[in-house]
């Protein structure tokens, strides 16, 4: 497996919109309209992935139920706080951006048999997309989402009744994490946050067999499968070639 860095990184997210929302930002209130769409285009996502499931490899479908647990955490986030809530709007920022990272890793799930339900996924996503207005901004935080994200996960990785080598390798992981990562990726997706991210990435990687025997115990799987999702999405979003 090659892990390459595209120098292409920057010019195709420049286009991305931006994952954090000013904290004075007011809510605007939505008709009854704008909420029935919403919540439309994510139930119409979350179909899609479902009938894509099927014709995916194995090994990809753990990006596919990344992406739907983030359309229905959205959806779940309108039904309870209501879609002008500044947690939904950072929420429902986050999704675009995780779709939109993801174009690559639907063009190689892309057949002739499952061409529709990409589709739809991507109309959907580009729909809530422009319902928003993003602007577009090249100073995400991408890398500090995915990898902060990341980090609970292996808090609660290390709860488990997981053998030695694999907990030292899970803290060494999260040690990584805590003082050489996430404080260089919350200056932003530039070059030294990239890079920090892409340090760790194949370390990650390497738990990848132990994830697979965690996966068929009790209570492991959804740890295990999220942490790969996880890096998955980084490698996508950083134009790693992992295949």
């Amino acid at each position: 497996m090659r892990f390459v860095y595209k120098l292409v990184l920057f010019s195709a997210v420049a286009s991305l919109p931006t994952l954090r929302l000013a904290a004075e930002e007011t809510p605007v209130l939505a008709s009854v309209d704008e909420i029935a769409r919403a919540k439309n285009q994510l139930t119409g996502i979350m179909a899609a992935l479902k009938e894509l499931g099927p014709t995916v490899a194995q090994r990809k479908k753990p990006q596919l139920r990344f992406l739907s647990d983030t359309a229905e955490k959205v959806l779940k986030l309108i039904s309870t706080r209501g879609i002008g809530n500044a947690e939904t709007l950072r929420r429902r920022h986050q999704l675009v951006i995780r779709f939109t990272i993801h174009h690559r890793f639907f063009d190689r799930c892309l057949t002739e048999a499952n061409a529709s339900f990409i589709g739809q996924i991507q109309t959907l996503a580009t729909s809530i997309r422009d319902d928003l207005g993003f602007d577009g901004s090249p100073y995400m935080r991408v890398t500090e989402d995915l990898y902060g994200e990341m980090r609970g996960l292996l808090t609660k990785l290390l709860e488990l009744p997981i053998d030695a080598e694999f907990k030292a390798q899970a803290q060494a992981i999260q040690q990584e994490l805590l003082i050489d990562v996430l404080p260089i990726a919350a200056q932003g997706d530039r070059r030294l946050g990239v890079e920090a991210g892409m340090k760790i990435y194949p370390k990650i990687v390497a738990l990848y067999p132990k994830l697979e025997e965690l996966k068929r115990s009790e209570g492991g799987f959804e740890i295990a499968d999220s942490i790969e999702a996880l890096n998955g999405a980084f490698a996508e979003f950083a134009q790693l070639d992992t295949e």
